[in-house]
């Protein structure tokens, strides 16, 4: 879309103004046989207008139909035209033959008046012609708005015409869920022609959390980083307890904070850093009581008994044999040095006895 007219004005600079120096250039500019014009002497004035930015560049060609005369180009641009720009002999003394073209290449980005003088070696330079260019044409400002991706307005910013707008990344607040990583504006940032919003894009990382299971005295098993949502596992080694002579200690489940999960049980799903610690399932030991007759040999009864539980014999009461001199009678048991009458309660088991 054009956005400015551009005029590119040419002017001859012979030597000598005398009209019989046979000086003459003809079809001085020609812009692709789309435009042309032809005059003689210094008074030979043109100028070829056209739209910025709708080519990337006009090419004109100079012709001298006397051979043998060198010239300079020199470009005048005025403030705000600088990407004006002249390829060709704009700075060394070029030899034209008769009837032959030199070209010239003209870039004009930004609307405004541009000055070329073709200026014949040995001739004065002309002074710049200040009356003759006129100011450019204003280059509009447009308004930028950059958006987060919920709507909301990060930032507004203010770009001339033909401008990249350009800002600083922006960022997202993460979850617990998620972490965001700024990707880039949607659409794509082009050169400013008018007033535009971009809004930013963002990509999505879940977070991971540490979880750790210990056992019951602190010491740790496993520790893994789990993904948010994902249920974590435990898949080392089955914990253990030392027992003691009055429990045996069995593995039981996980506790986390005042909820014990159970070995059948699913723990939760993971939204953060977590500890679960071993539980263990108790049970009380049972040892052997045996009850022998006085010979040590005859086992008159043997059972289980619970840790601190107090034993009792109920079988047959035993019996000794009289013998000439005496007669027996059952009185009670002996525990190594120890003896229990018939009235005496029986010490409670800490283990076989």
């Amino acid at each position: 879309t054009p956005s400015g007219i551009v005029t590119i004005k040419f002017i001859y600079n012979p030597v000598s103004s005398n009209s019989n120096n046979n000086v003459a250039i003809e079809n001085l500019i020609e812009a692709d046989n789309a435009w042309n014009e032809d005059w003689s002497h210094y008074a030979g004035r043109g100028r070829h207008e056209f739209y910025a930015n709708n080519r990337e560049s006009y090419e004109y060609s100079i012709d001298d139909a006397i051979a043998g005369h060198k010239y300079v180009f020199h470009l005048q641009t005025p403030y705000g035209m600088e990407d004006v720009s002249l390829t060709g002999y704009e700075t060394n003394p070029t030899s034209i033959r008769a009837n032959e073209r030199t070209k010239v290449k003209v870039t004009a980005p930004a609307s405004g008046t541009a000055i070329i003088y073709i200026n014949e070696v040995g001739a004065p330079t002309p002074s710049p012609e200040q009356t003759n260019t006129p100011t450019p044409t204003a280059v509009p400002n447009y308004t930028i708005t950059w958006l987060n991706d919920d709507n909301s307005t990060i930032d507004t910013t203010t770009v001339a015409y033909g401008e990249v707008p350009t800002h600083g990344d922006p960022s997202k607040t993460e979850t617990d869920e998620f972490t965001y990583t700024f990707t880039g504006w949607t659409p794509s940032v082009v050169a400013a022609t008018e007033d535009a919003t971009y809004t930013a894009t963002y990509s999505s990382e879940v977070n991971k959390y540490t979880i750790k299971f210990v056992d019951e005295d602190g010491t740790e098993l496993q520790s893994s980083e789990v993904a948010y949502g994902a249920t974590p596992a435990y898949t080392g080694e089955t914990p253990t307890k030392e027992g003691d002579a009055q429990y045996t200690y069995t593995f039981s489940g996980w506790k986390l904070g005042e909820t014990v999960y159970g070995l059948e049980d699913t723990l939760p799903t993971v939204t953060g850093d977590t500890t679960y610690t071993a539980t263990y399932g108790s049970t009380v030991n049972e040892y052997t009581i045996t009850f022998v007759d006085e010979n040590g040999t005859t086992v008159l009864q043997s059972g289980k008994v619970a840790y601190d539980e107090t034993p009792a014999y109920n079988g047959t009461t035993p019996t000794k044999a009289a013998t000439d001199k005496y007669t027996y009678e059952f009185s009670g048991w002996k525990l190594g040095e120890t003896v229990y009458g018939l009235e005496d309660t029986l010490p409670t088991v800490t283990g076989d006895t």
